[in-house]
């Protein structure tokens, strides 16, 4: 296996679920919230195995048999929108329009005969529309339009998508999250028929399901040597991205620097949940490390993993206030399990999850209850390392 592979979601009955009222969601929670961006870490996201064939339903009840070109198209999907930090809430609604619009195939136009001197899996001849999303002229040149990452993004829009936000994507509309998804899908189309999109809903969340086993991030290694680690968080403090509350901001810079006392010290493993953190995470928030170093005692005191300077409370990521079953909490938790050595890693907030409703299965942490104000990772075997593959 490459050894740069820093996030592998484990395969198949490995694989963390989010259950939501009942209904599990592979992927959704472990691609939800917002990603880092490009300056904030080096991972790129990539869906491993598509697979060959996968039959999805509408509400309806009509079937749609889906080949391996099209599963590959949905794996871009998800890839792009994973890369450019697009919600779990997000790739849903490009799913759905993707299948509404072209079936997942990228579609040349007979309207438009250049369309078919560039790869295509089907023709059609809507105005001058091509690709997965029936894109019309004003999206981009034909060039652009018939290279499925330029359409992905396109769809997407936002900060980075490649208009500008004319035409908007779904990025660009103001709300677009506290809609339904067939109206976001609508409010980026412009379709003359608005209604057809709610019914690939089940659809999607089957695809993304499908392919919960095969989510690779590929990004430089994060080493175990404490000193170092604490360096690099002191550039992310320096820059803005890392915020650590108090005198614990204190401890990653005399560990930086060689200087902490022994009762001061922060596990490696505390530096490298940190340090991982802020590869998926455009800004972090720590407001909790080494107690015994402060002389804070809430809550379990002197039995805290806190008092040992093993654990850690994340109170914001990209500047939204987590509870413990947030999306970016559950993001986090999910990202992490991997990684945590099996049985000897805790998650706290259990109880806040389950009074939403949300149970995640991980297989490396045991969970338990917490004040639902932040989320808290703790290792019970001090001196070890995570598993995360060599740099």
């Amino acid at each position: 296996m490459n050894p740069r592979l820093l996030a592998i979601i484990a395969a198949a009955v490995l694989v963390p679920i989010l259950v939501i009222g009942g209904i599990a969601f592979g992927l959704l929670a472990i691609i939800g919230g917002q990603a880092a961006s490009a300056n904030a870490g080096t991972g790129a996201c990539t869906v491993g195995d598509a697979g060959t064939a996968l039959t999805v339903t509408t509400t309806g009840g009509d079937s749609l048999a889906l080949d391996d070109k099209q599963l590959a198209n949905a794996a871009k999907i998800i890839t792009v929108g994973t890369q450019e930090g697009v919600s779990a809430a997000g790739l849903k609604i490009a799913l759905m329009t993707a299948l509404q619009e072209s079936k997942l195939r990228m579609l040349a136009n007979s309207t438009v005969p250049a369309s078919l001197d560039y790869p295509h899996e089907g023709v059609g001849s809507d105005h001058d529309s091509v690709n997965l999303f029936q894109q019309r002229a004003g999206w981009g040149t034909l060039a652009d339009r018939m290279d499925a990452a330029y359409a992905i993004r396109a769809f997407f829009g936002g900060p980075k998508g490649p208009n500008g936000g004319s035409p908007r994507g779904l990025l660009d509309i103001k709300g677009w999250d506290t809609m339904s998804p067939g109206a976001a899908a609508q409010a980026v189309q412009v379709s003359a028929f608005p209604e057809a999109y709610d019914q690939w809903a089940g659809a999607a969340e089957t695809i993304i399901n499908s392919m919960s086993g095969s989510i690779v991030c590929d990004g430089a290694g994060i080493g175990a040597d404490a000193r170092q680690l604490a360096q690099g968080l002191v550039t992310a403090i320096d820059s803005g991205r890392l915020s650590v509350y108090g005198a614990h901001e204190k401890q990653i810079r005399d560990m930086a620097a060689g200087t902490a006392t022994p009762d001061c010290l922060d596990d490696v493993a505390v530096l490298q949940i940190i340090t991982f953190a802020l590869q998926h995470f455009d800004t972090v928030t720590v407001s909790s490390l080494n107690r015994r170093c402060t002389g804070e005692t809430p809550g379990a005191g002197t039995r805290s993993y806190h008092w040992k300077g093993q654990a850690v409370d994340f109170s914001a990521l990209n500047g939204r206030a987590l509870n413990g079953w947030d999306p970016n909490s559950l993001k986090l938790a999910q990202l992490l399990n991997p990684y945590m050595p099996a049985g000897l890693a805790g998650i706290g907030q259990s109880d806040c999850r389950a009074e939403h409703g949300v149970s995640l299965m991980l297989t490396n942490f045991i969970q338990f209850p917490d004040d639902c104000t932040h989320l808290h990772v703790e290792v019970r075997q001090p001196n070890t390392p995570l598993n995360f593959p060599s740099p």
